[in-house]
């Protein structure tokens, strides 16, 4: 989605859809969204998505946005990562949920911004025993307000290199983040 700069590639899962991105060989291994263009993958309405690794933002002009919505709206990916070196964005609100069974990253390149919202009792959850890092060597953040909450298994960064910003912000008493 957004694969050349200039490009906009948008998909929309939604009303109990289902978008199967699982399969053997690399073509399958990654979803790109906003590679060099802008991109968006916006699932609600109890739509699911299950993919292997979701990277939005990747080049210096790419910008990727991701909303997941509504109870029972479900990514399950094999990695979350957000602003490789462009501008990725993942919102998860009323209750959506996304499932990261692999390593994931806000900000990865020195110019890479990676920000996440999980509000209104939605959750992201990291599993797998692999680490979340927040500004890798860019700059990256967490905000969680309203109920929303994140589960790590595992240890999660922030600020990793010496360029790394990584910030969290739990914007009220309702608001979690465990690293289980």
């Amino acid at each position: 989605m957004g694969v050349e700069d200039g490009s906009h590639g948008v998909v929309n899962v939604t009303d109990k859809g289902h978008w199967n991105f699982l399969g053997t060989g690399e073509a399958f291994r990654y979803i790109y969204i906003g590679d060099a263009g802008d991109g968006e993958l916006n699932v609600s309405r109890e739509g699911k998505v299950d993919s292997g690794i979701i990277n939005a933002g990747m080049k210096e002009t790419g910008t990727g946005n991701i909303t997941v919505k509504d109870k029972n709206s479900v990514i399950t990916n094999l990695g979350t990562n957000l602003g490789y070196d462009g501008h990725g964005e993942m919102d998860i609100s009323n209750e959506g949920l996304v499932v990261s069974n692999g390593g994931s990253s806000l900000g990865y390149g020195e110019t890479g911004v990676g920000n996440v919202s999980i509000t209104t009792g939605g959750m992201w959850e990291v599993n797998k025993n692999v680490y979340t890092t927040i500004g890798v060597a860019g700059v990256g953040n967490l905000n969680i307000s309203d109920g929303g909450k994140f589960v790590s298994q595992n240890i999660t960064f922030l600020g990793d290199k010496a360029s790394g910003i990584g910030t969290l912000n739990l914007m009220d008493a309702t608001s979690s983040f465990d690293t289980v």
